[in-house]
């Protein structure tokens, strides 16, 4: 039910651009679309559950110093996540039908030659549509609504409900589609199984408009800029993952209290 409402909202996306004339009116159009579910939730979490909106969504207080550390481990851990999966796309790909193939250059290719102001509203939606919206949505709602059904159904349910949001990487990317979408499972698996842990949704935001706008980035700057912020970003997670994998293994296996 889930993937046919994201597949009628995909046929919509695609009929609006068709229907505006300009590039600000579809932007605009692309803005009421994303308020309206944040106003749906907003409504409904004052008015039905009658309770704090940003406590019961993942805001919870804590620490700047805290919000970094798992930002960076959680960009690391993403980025292994995703890296695996394409290599092993890449691997596979001569084994497998052309339908089901993995192109390392199908999202590049899909979206060079656009101007500037398109990669900058690509930046805009990364951080306030993605990065704050979906996990808004998914993450801080759906995940924590559906724990009360128990955590792995919590977890899955809202990796794959967040997946159907992709289902426009089929149309645009062809057979690389298929790979870019389980990603998306895969990533949404691990967003949900560290939710569990940190119960704040900050992280989370940040790694996901951070990973997004690396690609229109890159095609704004070329020089190899991004890549650098990127290899620096991913330094910083290795060093922050090591740095609490052997604080949790001296609090769980040493210091005793």
């Amino acid at each position: 039910m889930v993937y046919l409402v994201s597949f009628v909202s995909v046929v919509l996306n695609q009929t609006a651009g068709w229907v505006v004339t300009t590039f600000f009116s579809y932007a605009a159009l692309q803005l009421l679309v994303f308020m309206l579910p944040i106003i749906t939730i907003l409504f409904y979490v004052k008015t039905v559950e009658n309770v704090g909106f940003w406590s019961s969504t993942g805001f919870s207080r804590t620490s700047w110093l805290r919000v970094i550390a798992f930002t960076l481990v959680l960009y690391f851990l993403s980025f292994v996540v995703s890296t695996s999966l394409f290599w092993a796309g890449e691997y596979l790909t001569p084994r497998l039908p052309e339908g089901m193939r993995y192109d390392p250059g199908a999202v590049q290719t899909a979206f060079q030659d656009l101007s500037r102001e398109a990669y900058w509203y690509m930046i805009f939606t990364s951080i306030v549509y993605a990065g704050f919206g979906e996990e808004l949505a998914f993450r801080g709602y759906i995940l924590t609504r559906l724990l009360k059904k128990g955590r792995l159904l919590a977890v899955v349910a809202s990796a794959v409900m967040w997946s159907s949001l992709h289902l426009w990487y089929l149309p645009a990317l062809g057979s690389t589609g298929i790979w870019q979408h389980l990603d998306v499972i895969g990533t949404g698996l691990l967003f949900g199984v560290a939710y569990l842990r940190i119960r704040c949704i900050l992280p989370f935001i940040a790694v996901h408009a951070l990973t997004d706008i690396l690609l229109p980035l890159s095609f704004l700057y070329p020089g190899g800029a991004v890549d650098f912020v990127a290899l620096v970003l991913f330094i910083l997670g290795v060093l922050a993952t090591a740095t609490l994998s052997i604080y949790w293994v001296y609090k769980r296996f040493i210091h005793i209290s």
